[in-house]
């Protein structure tokens, strides 16, 4: 598929999506800073940088990752994982099973519009990546897959249930309260 084409695509999915949005919250606007992210590269390198955020974040969080790959005149492909970007009422109206099938669509699509596809998933987004690949065959032209922080549901075999669930379940501040583990202070400073 050629690379215009694929654009208008993926382009067209968050349109619906953000449609969808304002149907769930009239008063929600996904401001740009926070929409889905197509950047268009130099038109004879077939490469594209796939980015998956975290967590009721968005793909500008990552976009810092991406700088080296544009001077190189990569495509820079920003997924949005579906209700983030947004409010959490929003949020709220999508399920895991949502963000699984768009995250298919969507680097299949980026998959099969590059030779070569490089993704790089942090926390949420690297679950999904990690859940792609283990429920799909790997693309010919994914090279690589890098996963930051992905969040795995902790598995305790020692420990009865209800502590599993606690640890599965408890906030960022408030393992920060309890731990002052200095790696958790970064996400509870500025929730901006």
């Amino acid at each position: 598929m050629n690379t215009t084409l694929a654009r208008t695509i993926f382009l067209k999915i968050y349109e619906d999506l953000y449609l969808e949005y304002k149907n769930i919250d009239k008063s929600q606007e996904v401001i740009k800073e926070k929409q889905a992210i197509w950047i268009e590269g130099d038109p004879k390198i077939s490469k594209a940088l796939f980015l998956a955020h975290g967590y009721m974040g968005s793909p500008s969080e990552m976009m810092f990752l991406a700088q080296p790959f544009i001077k190189e005149g990569w495509s820079i492909i920003g997924f949005l994982i579906p209700g983030h970007g947004s409010s959490s009422k929003v949020a709220n109206a999508f399920k895991r099973t949502r963000w699984q099938s768009e995250m298919s669509e969507q680097l299949s699509l980026v998959t099969s519009t590059f030779s070569e596809v490089r993704a790089i998933g942090f926390s949420t987004g690297g679950l999904l990546l990690h859940d792609y690949l283990i429920n799909h065959s790997t693309p010919p032209s994914l090279k690589s897959l890098h996963l930051i922080s992905p969040y795995f549901i902790q598995k305790l075999p020692t420990i009865d249930w209800p502590i599993e669930k606690i640890f599965n379940n408890i906030s960022v501040d408030a393992a920060y309260a309890l731990t002052h583990f200095p790696d958790l202070k970064v996400t509870t400073i500025d929730r901006n």
